[in-house]
């Protein structure tokens, strides 16, 4: 009886022995920012490292600027002794469509209602050891990234952001930098908190952003894409070999996806790129003058004066003061279109220097032909007056013009 007693005992000794020993060793921990208020995420497997099953934990207070919650598990789905403290992040923002496709990606924590300043997520109870860690942020807009300042202890790791890029958004591999950032081999001692300080992003609501994080200890987990999803794209190839604003191109990669220079707006050009992994991309770029059909259009400078007098504007070329065509068209697939400034008035296709009288009009520095000023009109050059005389800031009347030849003529006269 006594040795049936004794085995249950040895059994009830064995795991509490397996769990302690499990409970001294770090284990993984994955976090889901962002919408749902439960702490099972939707989201498993892995982002950047991981593996499939991999369990992730969702963190979200809805309203609450300072909150600590203490009962998250680790990829296994074991309770671990870490605790989590959030402040000023109280927002929740989802939808987020994006190459990677990634449930924990697709939304994020924020200052509920855009208040002002940092936000901060704070680990507590992390066992020491050292460890990677990957921190994921980006909004839905391409200049909505995230910005990181890592602390444990005294020892500060610096900052690191991602991308302001529509490249975030569109890339279907996990790029650091990118929708990323990883600070390596960070040491953590007794009693040490991590500490992430989240700065203000980039605009439109330059908001402190976190859409997940991945605490692994150094050097266990491999990064997952490596392998498979790189291995997706490994040629590319650019019409116009790389970047240039002003020769229309395309992109490809192996897999077929195009991307093709356009413009996003009259003066914003997505230039189409092939990344350092093969994968095809757009980035944005505001061109000088204006975008037109997928190039920058370069113009070029037509100064008129005196001497010269009128200047025939070119043919097949664009204006840009008033944004019209004129004699415009390509049917061409490469082409650097040809703009012009006119310094100067435009009319009937030339080019007229400031001052020049035409029909009853002159030339404005404003660059338009106007009406001149008739007699006692406020002037201050002579083109500007119908009588092509302007003394004293006025227009002097045709009369009085009469009578000062006639006076004169009377001087010289012979008597």
């Amino acid at each position: 009886m006594k040795k049936l007693l004794f085995i249950p005992l040895i059994i009830v000794l064995f795991s509490l022995f397996l769990t302690s020993v499990y409970a001294s060793e770090s284990k993984p921990l994955f976090i889901d920012f962002g919408l749902g208020a439960e702490i099972n995420s939707t989201k498993t497997g892995p982002s950047v490292v991981g593996k499939a099953g991999d369990f992730w934990n969702n963190v979200h207070f809805l309203g609450k600027d300072y909150f600590t919650y203490g009962q998250l598990y680790d990829t296994e789905k074991r309770i671990s002794k870490i605790n989590i403290t959030m402040k000023n992040l109280s927002g929740a923002w989802g939808g987020i469509l994006s190459g990677v496709n990634d449930q924990m990606y697709s939304d994020f924590n924020y200052p509920l209602n855009n208040k002002p300043g940092e936000g901060e997520v704070i680990l507590t109870g992390v066992l020491p050891g050292a460890y990677d860690l990957y921190i994921y942020g980006h909004g839905g807009v391409s200049t909505q990234n995230g910005d990181y300042t890592l602390t444990i202890g005294a020892n500060n790791y610096g900052g690191k952001k991602t991308a302001q890029t529509s490249r975030a958004l569109s890339s279907y591999l996990w790029i650091e930098n990118l929708q990323y950032v990883r600070y390596q081999n960070i040491n953590v001692k007794e009693n040490e908190d991590i500490v992430i300080r989240i700065h203000e992003g980039g605009s439109p609501y330059y908001d402190p952003i976190i859409n997940g994080l991945q605490l692994v200890p150094a050097g266990t987990m491999v990064v997952a894409s490596t392998g498979d999803i790189f291995s997706l794209a490994t040629k590319c190839t650019d019409s116009d070999n790389g970047t240039n604003y002003y020769v229309k191109g395309e992109a490809q990669d192996e897999s077929g996806r195009v991307v093709k220079d356009t413009c996003n707006w009259k003066f914003n050009i997505a230039e189409a790129l092939c990344s350092q992994y093969g994968e095809v991309y757009a980035e944005e770029y505001v061109c000088p003058y204006r975008c037109l059909d997928g190039v920058c259009v370069e113009p070029i400078s037509i100064n008129p004066n005196s001497s010269s007098g009128p200047l025939i504007i070119p043919n097949n070329t664009l204006n840009f003061q008033n944004n019209i065509f004129t004699n415009y068209s390509t049917g061409q697939k490469e082409i650097s279109i040809q703009g012009y400034i006119c310094h100067g008035c435009i009319l009937n296709e030339k080019c007229y220097p400031y001052g020049y009288r035409k029909e009853g009009k002159y030339c404005k520095e404003e660059g338009n032909f106007t009406v001149q000023l008739d007699a006692k009109e406020m002037c201050e050059n002579n083109f500007e007056c119908s009588t092509n005389l302007c003394i004293s800031g006025e227009c002097i009347s045709p009369k009085l013009i009469e009578k000062i030849i006639n006076w004169f003529k009377n001087i010289f006269s012979d008597k």
